[in-house]
């Protein structure tokens, strides 16, 4: 479904992580500095760990962090082909100032070819089927590749958030799931 070819990786050895384990741990480093959140992932993960951007203020502060820690990290977004083109200058813009290496991830169907398999403007009609399409499953796909991943969530941005640890078990993904800004407030962003 995505573009993405899966990558030869180092091997890792996640055999200690499970739920219960990884739960631990976000316990365990309740309290501390985005950047010890991000050191021990990379400590623990490292190669196999990516960060997601939405490109929003969150991305943009740990893309920061992550361009001074560990600057080889792959930073990855959903091209959904509905992206405004200031994303895309963003992007570029970010890819001078700070190094990112950026990798795009897309459903691999084009507009026109998910216009004709399910009608116009999927988008407006059904929502959640083309989320579907264009961002859950090839954000699935892509992740598969990798062992842990890292997120922007903070906690103060939805109810449904409010109870984000800083390191969780992705149930979805089956992986660990960072959340160094979780604890962090929109001022502090």
């Amino acid at each position: 479904m995505t573009s993405q070819q899966p990558k030869p990786l180092q091997t890792v050895d996640t055999t200690e992580w499970t739920p219960e384990s990884v739960k631990q741990t976000g316990r365990d480093l309740e309290g501390s500095s985005p950047e010890t959140i991000l050191r021990w992932g990379f400590d623990n993960f490292a190669p196999s760990i990516v960060m997601a951007t939405w490109f929003g203020p969150e991305g943009i502060v740990l893309m920061h962090l992550v361009s001074q820690i560990r600057p080889e990290t792959i930073v990855f977004y959903l091209d959904t082909d509905l992206l405004f083109a200031h994303t895309y200058e963003l992007r570029d813009e970010l890819v001078k100032r700070l190094g990112v290496r950026f990798e795009r991830v897309h459903s691999g169907i084009s507009l026109p070819e998910q216009a004709l398999r399910h009608g116009d403007a999927l988008w407006n009609r059904d929502p959640d089927s083309c989320c579907q399409i264009r961002k859950v499953i090839p954000q699935r796909v892509f992740l598969a590749n990798y062992h842990a991943w890292i997120t922007g969530i903070r906690r103060d941005q939805t109810a449904f958030r409010a109870n984000t640890a800083l390191v969780e078990w992705d149930y979805a993904n089956k992986m660990v799931k960072l959340n160094p800004l979780a604890a962090w407030t929109s001022d502090q962003v």
